[in-house]
C-alpha cells in the first residue's frame, strides 16, 4: 500500500506542477469514487490515501525505488530482536498549532491497532508501543520484524489531543456507515490543510504556511472532485473545468490522446493480484447443493507448509 500512495500522490504533485496555470495555482483533479472518509486509520481505499496522505504524515517515508527516508521520525534503530527505537522530529505543529509529540507516535499506533481500523493488519505484529522519553518510542514485536521502518510508512500519525476533543479516540468504521468527526474533518501535520468537506461535491485542500519541510511543490490549493460518470468526466477535462482525471475510459484514451492540449499518461500499479483456492465452502460456488467443493478433499490438494489465512474473508488458501 504504501509504494501504492507514493506512486499516486507523487504523480499527482508532478503533473500539478508543470499544468496548473491559475492566479492562485489551484489544482483540481476528478476521480470516479468519492473518498469515504478522512480518517487516517479508518480506510485503505488508494483515493482517499491521496488525500489524507497530504494532510497527515507517516514516521517515515517509503519512496518506491529509493528506500526510507525521515518524515516525521528522524532516526529509527534496533536495540534489541524484538524492540526498535524511532527519534521524533522537534519543532513540528499540527494544523491547529499544537506541537506534535512522542504522545502523539503512541497514540496514533494504538488508534491504528484499534478495533476499526483498517490498517490494523499490518501492525499486528506489535505487542506494545511505549514512550521512553519526549522524543523517543519504542515499538516491541511479537516476534523480530526486521522491515518494521517500512510498515512504519503506511501509517499517518494523529493529534491525540485533538482525537479525544472530538470524541475520535479508535477509527471510524466508515465503510459501514458510522458517522465520525474524522469523516469530515482533518488536522495533521502534513503540506495541505482540510478547508472544506462538502460529501459528493468536492473536497478543498489549502497549503500549510507553517510545514516543517520544504514544499515539493509550487501550488496553494488542491481541489477534489467526485465524478462518477465517465463522460462528464473526460468532459470536464477538456473544458478545463479540472486539470486531470484518473481512470480514464478506455474507449475515451485514442480521442483524449488526439487532444493537443491534453497528455495521456499511464502507471503502472504497485499491487499484486493473486488466486486463493476456497476451501472453506462444503459446497461449490455456484454449483448445486450436493456439488461437494473439491478443495475440501485433502486428496486433491498438497499440504500447505505455511498455510494463509484472510482477513477479511475468513477463507483459508494454499497452492494445490
Amino acid at each position: 500500500m504504501t509504494k501504492l500512495k507514493a506512486l499516486i500522490v507523487g504523480a499527482l504533485l508532478m503533473v500539478a506542477s508543470v499544468s496548473s496555470t491559475s492566479a492562485a495555482n489551484t489544482f483540481t483533479w476528478a476521480s470516479p469514487a468519492e473518498v469515504p472518509t478522512l480518517d487516517p486509520h479508518g480506510t485503505a481505499l488508494s483515493t482517499a490515501i491521496t488525500i489524507y496522505s497530504l494532510i497527515y504524515e507517516p514516521l517515515v517515508r517509503n519512496i518506491g525505488g529509493k528506500g526510507l527516508f525521515p518524515a516525521l521520525a528522524t532516526e529509527w534503530k534496533a536495540v534489541a530482536k524484538d524492540q526498535w527505537r524511532f527519534t521524533i522530529r522537534q519543532n513540528v505543529k499540527f494544523h491547529d498549532g499544537t506541537p506534535f509529540t512522542a504522545d502523539d507516535v503512541v497514540f496514533s499506533l494504538q488508534r491504528v491497532r484499534a478495533e476499526g481500523s483498517d490498517l490494523r493488519e499490518y501492525l499486528d505484529m506489535v505487542r506494545d508501543v511505549v514512550k521512553v522519553d519526549e522524543r523517543t518510542v519504542d515499538v516491541f514485536t511479537k516476534d523480530p520484524v526486521a522491515n518494521l521502518p517500512v510498515r512504519m510508512a503506511m501509517f499517518p500519525m494523529m493529534s491525540r489531543a485533538w482525537s479525544i476533543a472530538h470524541g475520535i479516540e479508535k477509527p471510524s468504521k466508515a465503510m459501514q456507515g458510522e458517522q465520525s468527526y474524522a469523516n469530515f474533518n482533518a488536522n495533521g501535520t502534513g503540506p495541505f490543510k482540510l478547508t472544506l468537506r462538502r460529501l459528493d461535491d468536492r473536497t478543498e485542500l489549502e497549503v500549510n504556511p507553517n510545514y516543517w519541510d520544504k514544499p515539493k511543490h509550487n501550488l496553494d490549493k488542491l481541489v477534489f472532485r467526485p465524478i462518477k460518470d465517465a463522460s462528464t468526466r473526460a468532459a470536464a477535462l477538456q473544458t478545463g473545468e479540472v486539470d486531470l482525471i484518473d481512470s480514464v475510459p478506455v474507449q475515451d484514451v485514442e480521442r483524449l490522446s488526439r487532444d493537443p492540449k491534453l497528455t495521456v499518461s499511464k502507471i503502472g500499479e504497485w499491487r499484486n493480484v493473486y488466486f486463493g483456492m476456497d476451501m472453506g465452502r462444503e459446497t461449490l460456488n455456484g454449483g448445486g447443493p450436493d456439488e461437494k467443493n473439491p478443495f475440501k478433499d485433502v486428496r486433491s490438494a498438497r499440504p500447505c507448509s505455511t498455510p494463509s489465512m484472510s482477513r477479511r474473508s475468513g477463507r483459508g488458501s494454499c497452492a494445490v
